[in-house]
C-alpha cells in the first residue's frame, strides 16, 4: 500500500518547496519514518476504512459499468481514457439487463 503525501508549501516551512515535488507516494516504512509510528498508526485507521469504501464503490462501479465520477454509463472515450472500468474484462456470473438497484444507493466515500 502507497499513501500519498502532500508537504507544506510555504517556503519558511519548507525551504525545499521550490525544488522538491510537494507531492510523493511513499510506503507504509517511509510514511511511519516521516511522521513517527503512533501518529501514523493514528492516521491508519481513519484512512482505511475510507480507502475500503472507496474501492468497494469503484468495483461496484466496474460491474455496472459506470463511471464512477460522475455514476454515468461508460461512453466510448471514457473506455479508451479507463480500461480498467470496462465491464467486459470482468467475468460475467449473470447476464442481466437492470438488476433493480440504483445507483443513487451507492455512496462515494470521498475524502
Amino acid at each position: 500500500m502507497y499513501i500519498k503525501v502532500e508537504y507544506h508549501s510555504d517556503i519558511e516551512n519548507n525551504p525545499e518547496a521550490k525544488t522538491l515535488d510537494l507531492v510523493e507516494w511513499v510506503t507504509r516504512t517511509e510514511f511511519i519514518a516521516l511522521i513517527g509510528q503512533r501518529f501514523a498508526e493514528a492516521k491508519e485507521k481513519e484512512h482505511l476504512p475510507k480507502c475500503r469504501q472507496r474501492m468497494k464503490y469503484i468495483e461496484e462501479c466496474k460491474i455496472r459499468g459506470r463511471l464512477p465520477e460522475t455514476k454515468q454509463p461508460l461512453s466510448t472515450e471514457d473506455r479508451q481514457k479507463y480500461p480498467w472500468l470496462c465491464p467486459e474484462l470482468l467475468v460475467k456470473v449473470e447476464e442481466s439487463e437492470d438488476d433493480g438497484i440504483k445507483m443513487d444507493g451507492i455512496q462515494d466515500a470521498s475524502y
